[in-house]
């Protein structure tokens, strides 16, 4: 959670990492790939916490992955909080693999940018992948002509909502049918801090975006730290994300309710709160609704939740490319990783196998396409590794998720800049000071200082570092996008 004491060590990592041969600090699994030199084994990095059963499930997977296509995995999990900069550094040390979750993590366009994806234009073109998605989603995933990733197949709709710990709901008697808005829970939240003290209020997991509406329509894109959107005449506004009325009130809220005590007071400090938050020890957080999702909570989380939607869905302009499926640019085996990306989306015995493990040891079936978990030695995010549609349904879920999924794919509100990508050759060097001052003063995220002793003096510095020529670039290039869809 706090980048500053991230960045304190981020050189001297990346100098070890790259002089001790990049291994020691990479995670990896047990199991034996390269028991024949002669059978490609691919190497593929995902966002993850290692389970116990990784080398068990990796081997009754390769078995299979085998006989199917004549090459092998190795599937490599690194934790989400340290994941980016792993990444980085990988590539940086010049390691050798092949497959790479990119998106939310690894931000899509600045990976093409640093020219780290390899061109699967015409893979994509020939596949059967090009049929099976929205064609928007095709439009985000296009960059001057070009494919470099693969979109996972799952919720392309933004949409929060609040996770309340279902058991401390009960005890309190807490009635969400008024809740309407993520404030609407503050009375609950101070009957937690007054009653509970080892629970936590509140779980920054949305930071100041934690603060959302259901009645709120205004709907706006976020692209290199300027909102965009069209007027109601359809002309483009751009300005500054924390010159718009809402973002400024979300940090002083964040900070109201610190002060409160909703929010840890250590938040600042706190490198990661996933232990804490696994077993239970927040009321309430802000996450992504979609379909099902509970179940999929479930997998991880030793607890249970109440779900109350606070926000309308939308899909953003990035919102399809949150996360995707890329191949190196050095990838040795490009044809293979391609030919992988497309069997996780299209096979279901394998797709499952790495989600849910294997039956009769991480679940039992109920049915053909319906499993009850039994074991949490191992599991994987079904949203990071393909076509989410083809997952099993988990106890009494309803059948019909998948496709309420689908059609709110098809019918929520989506960004009249989908597709619209940045060039940044002109403004590379603005951002990179505006990622600094955004970094140095991450403090707004946490609600931990007062917005007052440091407001002024950030806005100030983002408009020293160029914010004001970074959006009048990306305005200039938004209107000729726009123009060119009439």
């Amino acid at each position: 959670m706090r980048k500053n004491k991230i960045n304190v060590i981020k050189t001297a990592l990346l100098l070890l990492f790259i002089s001790a041969i990049g291994i020691m600090i990479t995670s990896s699994c047990t199991y034996n790939t390269d028991a024949n030199d002669d059978i490609i084994t691919l190497k593929w990095y995902i966002p993850g916490e290692s389970f116990r059963d990784e080398a068990l499930i990796m081997e009754k997977f390769n078995e299979k992955l085998y006989k199917k296509a004549g090459f092998r995995l190795d599937l490599k999990l690194i934790d989400y909080n340290i994941y980016s900069d792993r990444m980085n550094m990988i590539i940086a040390s010049d390691n050798d693999f092949d497959l790479w979750f990119v998106g939310y993590l690894n931000n899509y366009d600045r990976m093409v940018q640093n020219e780290s994806l390899y061109d699967i234009t015409s893979m994509v073109e020939n596949s059967y992948l090009k049929n099976v998605m929205p064609e928007y989603v095709w439009d985000a995933a296009t960059i001057q002509n070009s494919i470099y990733a693969v979109p996972n197949m799952q919720v392309m709709f933004e949409q929060r909502c609040l996770l309340i710990k279902e058991d401390l709901a009960k005890k309190y008697d807490l009635d969400t049918s008024h809740i309407k808005k993520t404030e609407d829970i503050e009375q609950f939240l101070m009957t937690v801090k007054e009653n509970e003290p080892d629970i936590y209020p509140f779980r920054l997991s949305m930071h100041e975006f934690s603060f959302q509406s259901i009645d709120d329509y205004d709907f706006y894109d976020v692209v290199n730290y300027c909102a965009i959107w069209l007027d109601d005449n359809g002309k483009v506004q751009c300005m500054p994300y924390y010159e718009r009325p809402d973002y400024k009130e979300r940090i002083y809220k964040l900070y109201d309710w610190f002060k409160k005590g909703y929010i840890r007071k250590d938040i600042a400090s706190v490198m990661s709160d996933d232990k804490d938050y696994q077993n239970g020890r927040y009321a309430v957080s802000v996450d992504h609704y979609k379909p099902g999702g509970e179940y999929e909570f479930e997998m991880t989380n030793n607890f249970e939740v109440e779900r109350v939607v606070v926000s309308q869905p939308y899909i953003g302009m990035n919102s399809p490319n949150s996360t995707m499926i890329g191949i190196y640019k050095k990838s040795k085996h490009p044809e293979e990783a391609f030919k992988l990306i497309e069997i996780i989306n299209s096979d279901k015995e394998l797709y499952n196998m790495l989600v849910f493990g294997l039956e009769g040891i991480h679940y039992d079936k109920l049915g053909e396409d319906r499993i009850t978990l039994k074991s949490n030695n191992y599991g994987v995010r079904a949203w990071s590794v393909g076509n989410q549609f083809n997952a099993y349904f988990i106890d009494e879920q309803s059948e019909d998720d998948w496709e309420i999924t689908k059609k709110m794919n098809e019918e929520t509100a989506i960004s009249d800049f989908m597709g619209f990508h940045v060039d940044t050759s002109t403004i590379r060097n603005e951002i990179i000071r505006l990622d600094n001052i955004v970094e140095k003063y991450d403090v707004m995220l946490t609600g931990a200082q007062d917005p007052d002793t440091y407001w002024s003096d950030f806005t100030k510095e983002m408009e020293q570092s160029g914010m004001y020529k970074v959006c009048d670039e990306i305005k200039r290039q938004a209107e000729e996008f726009i123009y060119s869809k009439k």
